[in-house]
């Protein structure tokens, strides 16, 4: 079946999108995937997606084999992430705009042909040279179950049991890119995992709206540049300015 989604190019105005580079810039800090916050109960010594993450190591983002060692891999897929905003709690001043912007609202009723659209979460992806994002599916949502009560992979296992359809909350991921850097083309599957995959270039101020909870897709490699950075879990990517 296929998947529906739209390209936006360009997805903000300019004097919009370069504010999303302030805002990250404003963040300064950003901390790894693989130290966000454990569960306490079921699984609660697993790492969030330690799913994607040990098929990454098996595999690779292709499928046919992973040539590089354990701890290499891993670090190759542990990336940057900071959120900046849940429901109603703001945590990165000035992404309201880009939290409601009208057009994206727009586009996310027409994909997913619901009338109601609701803003749920905004995070930042930053990924450096010689890393790459193994493919998955995103953490999805049903009534009474999501990713604050309960452990990411499990919601996912979840999905792609098919036992919870009926209480499954709809989602719509607007995959935006600020800023650029050779590589890093956001790869996916419309016409599921064993069909051909597609690639949509890492572009300045262009998104994808796709519906990513059940859509397999990934990132592939941003082009390395000199010596790969040991990424081990405590490592932090901080902003010192422009020089």
């Amino acid at each position: 079946m296929q998947a529906r989604y739209k390209a936006m190019q360009p997805f903000m105005t300019p004097e919009e999108a370069d504010q999303m580079l302030r805002i990250a810039e404003a963040r300064r800090v950003f901390r790894t995937y693989a130290d966000e916050a454990l569960n306490e109960g079921i699984g609660e010594d697993l790492p969030q997606r330690f799913d994607a993450a040990f098929n990454y190591i098996q595999h690779g983002i292709d499928g046919h084999g992973n040539s590089d060692d354990v701890t290499t891999a891993s670090q190759r897929t542990n990336y940057f992430r900071e959120t900046y905003a849940y429901a109603d709690d703001i945590e990165a001043p000035g992404i309201e705009s880009f939290f409601s912007h009208p057009d994206l609202l727009s586009v996310a009723r027409e994909v997913m042909d619901r009338s109601i659209v609701v803003p749920a979460i905004v995070y930042a992806n930053i990924l450096t040279p010689g890393q790459e994002l193994a493919i998955h599916t995103d953490v999805p949502e049903f009534r009474g179950a999501d990713r604050k009560k309960m452990p990411q992979w499990l919601l996912v296992t979840m999905l792609h049991s098919g036992l919870f359809n009926d209480y499954r909350v709809p989602i719509a991921t607007c995959v935006s890119w600020f800023g650029a850097n050779p590589g890093g083309a956001f790869t996916y599957y419309p016409l599921g995992p064993r069909a051909a995959r597609e690639s949509m270039a890492a572009t300045h101020n262009t998104a994808l709206l796709i519906d990513t909870d059940s859509v397999f897709h990934g990132v592939e490699r941003v082009t390395p540049k000199g010596l790969f950075p040991t990424i081990d879990k405590g490592a932090t990517l901080s902003f010192e300015g422009e020089d």
